[in-house]
């Protein structure tokens, strides 16, 4: 039964997990990916006469409400599915969602469905498909929440597979955590001040009245423990200022967690700014450009992005770079060409240029041309095997049979295990192979984009300074150095400070005393009263060990109900108060983490940009359901006494 539990949590775990690090939309995504899936209609993207015959005649048996030969054109439609590519495929796919999105609408839930298992047929690896079947499954007196579910999970793990909603995730699960660390830190430094504060108050009274009053000495503890609040400083400031303070009182695990604290405030302003600047790189096209290019397919957003790029960074060659090889992609040849010819025309040993130039004329049938190109990229890098291998097509293509051969053989001297690869299938054997950037290059541009600040254009994401100047400026502002600064002063009492009678509090009794206050015979745990009346029961009136008595029990009662007030309106943070603080800081984390994920949920960033901002959804829901779970637990495993 134990073993059927923990797999009910663990897989309860992973699809909170899974729903809580990105917004769920209200329509349960059904237009995800749209910035992905071009026009309504397919025409203008796809490049077989036949399919696309084929689909307006779908069409038009759609509008004359003559489904049975719909149906039969959509089967011819998808037995030529192949001659696609895969970016068609999915364009064609999320066209068909578009269609399926007007069914819904209507009221015909059938249709939509239908549409929608269409495009998975289609494209398989798209989300967007698994939600809005899950939707159609998802309605009120459905027979089917367990195949929502099921839709929606898939399409919820196939979403991790994009890079661009991989980093979105990763930038709000790094914001939730890192306020969560922060807000958990803060709080720890106020249960410590709660729980520690009538001892520090002695101490501090027992030292002011040997050279004041003791009239002036209560009210000058006060003072300075509340110091940083009169000077109106900062959160960080008080912080730091009452942690010091504190330290000698805690015990071994409350340090622990203590320097933790202190390594969050070290680490706020610069992990903040991170933040920022992470929020601020998902509308930026270079960082978008980086992203779509990595994935190396075709996409019409992304070569937006790259124009955008360039309109404020022409001398951007790796970004030009990567235009003229979208559109080489997308056939649009004439285009990429121009945008090669810039490139060669700026900086003329860019040698996978000439190579998709050579490409460019290879595909045109000018075999001259391509062979001229080709040795000009030779000329540049000798030990390429790319454009030796071309060459030798392009070579054949000409009918020039020997050098294709010498050719080809300089190409196996290069890198024998890539030619054997490509000739090795047919598909593949006589097709030449562009030149793109290495994926070092594109992971550069991206983390160079990452690490700096946003500036005025988006576009110009790139200009700010280096990352060793954005993570310096904020390693050297006053937040961070008062942290290191606190760090070090614990550091310091930890090593020299050697006198261990400080101030405690009575376990009987609460009353703050010090070594001052009785005799070192007395048993620590207990202040000079009640180790007379309890513990001696000697020479002490009933009256007295009555009116004692009555105050242990107030004491007693207070503190139960301090611990249960502050476990129900802070989870987690009765036990910090009492004496178990590790526990307690866990159990804080994971009720901050749900508390932010609800309330927070809008300002997350969306998986799809162009979407609204996210409703009331599971998202919010799953943050609720860990908030309400915390309480249980932390009442549950809250120490009695």
């Amino acid at each position: 039964m134990k073993r059927v539990i923990i797999k009910i949590s663990l897989s309860t775990a992973l699809i909170s997990l899974i729903l809580g690090v990105f917004p769920v939309h209200a329509k349960w995504g059904t237009r995800a990916y749209n910035e992905l899936s071009g026009p309504e209609q397919p025409q203008s993207f796809l490049v077989n006469e036949n399919v696309r015959m084929l689909w307006f005649q779908r069409k038009a048996y759609l509008s004359q409400a003559r489904l049975t030969e719909a149906a039969a054109e959509m089967e011819k439609l998808l037995e030529q599915k192949d001659e696609l590519s895969r970016s068609e495929r999915r364009e064609f796919a999320a066209a068909l969602i578009m269609e399926g999105d007007l069914y819904f609408a209507r009221g015909q839930i059938p249709r939509a469905r239908v549409s929608y298992q269409t495009a998975l047929e289609l494209a398989p690896i798209l989300p967007a498909a698994y939600y809005a079947l899950a939707r159609s499954y998802w309605q009120k007196g459905s027979r089917y929440p367990l195949m929502a579910l099921k839709e929606f999970v898939r399409g919820s793990f196939l979403t991790f597979k994009d890079l661009k909603n991989l980093y979105i995730i990763i930038i709000n699960s790094a914001s939730l955590l890192w306020l969560t660390a922060v807000i958990a830190a803060l709080l720890f430094v106020v249960s410590k001040l709660l729980k520690y504060q009538k001892s520090l108050r002695h101490d501090l009274s027992e030292y002011l009245s040997s050279r004041l009053s003791l009239t002036m000495a209560n009210p000058l503890s006060w003072g300075i423990l509340l110091l940083p609040i009169f000077l109106w400083l900062g959160v960080a400031w008080i912080m730091a200022y009452w942690l010091v303070l504190l330290w000698l009182y805690c015990q071994k695990s409350e340090k622990v967690l203590g320097v933790l604290s202190l390594i969050i405030l070290i680490l706020a302003l610069p992990s903040g700014n991170l933040m920022v600047s992470l929020y601020s790189s998902v509308h930026s096209p270079y960082i978008l450009s980086s992203l779509y290019s990595i994935e190396g397919e075709y996409n019409h957003i992304n070569i937006e992005n790259l124009r955008q790029v360039l309109s404020e960074n022409p001398d951007d060659l790796d970004a030009r770079f990567l235009l003229a090889h979208q559109y080489g992609k997308g056939k649009r040849l004439e285009l990429a060409f121009e945008e090669y010819q810039k490139i060669i025309n700026r900086q003329p040993s860019f040698a996978k240029a000439y190579t998709n130039v050579a490409n460019i004329f290879f595909a045109l049938g000018e075999y001259n041309l391509a062979i001229e190109n080709y040795k000009k990229s030779i000329a540049l890098r000798k030990e390429q095997v790319i454009p030796h291998y071309n060459m030798a097509l392009a070579y054949a293509e000409n009918l020039q049979f020997k050098y294709a051969q010498e050719a080809m053989e300089k190409a196996r001297g290069i890198d024998l295990e890539f030619v054997d690869h490509h000739q090795e299938d047919p598909a593949t054997a006589r097709a030449i192979i562009e030149e793109e950037l290495p994926q070092r290059t594109l992971w550069r541009r991206l983390f160079k984009g990452i690490f700096r600040p946003p500036t005025t254009s988006a576009a110009t994401f790139s200009a700010g300074p280096s990352p060793t100047t954005f993570l310096g400026s904020s390693l050297v502002s006053p937040t961070t150095l008062l942290g290191l600064l606190s760090l070090a002063v614990i550091i310091l009492l930890q090593l020299f400070w050697k006198e261990k009678r400080l101030a405690r509090l009575c376990g009987n009794c609460g009353r703050p005393f010090c070594y001052r206050c009785k005799t070192s015979i007395e048993n620590p745990a207990y202040c000079s009263q009640c180790q007379h009346i309890f513990v001696k029961q000697k020479g002490v009136s009933q009256e007295v060990k009555i009116k004692k008595s009555i105050e242990v029990q107030r004491h007693q009662f207070w503190e139960k109900l301090k611990n249960y007030l502050l476990t129900l309106v802070f989870p987690g943070m009765g036990h910090q108060y009492g004496q178990q603080p590790i526990a307690g800081f866990l159990i804080l984390l994971v009720w901050l983490y749900g508390l932010i994920l609800t309330f927070l949920l809008p300002r997350l960033i969306p998986i799809t940009i162009q979407l609204p901002e996210p409703h009331w959804g599971l998202g919010r829901i799953v943050g609720l359901t860990i908030c309400l779970l915390s309480y249980p637990l932390a009442l549950g495993t809250l120490k009695k006494g």
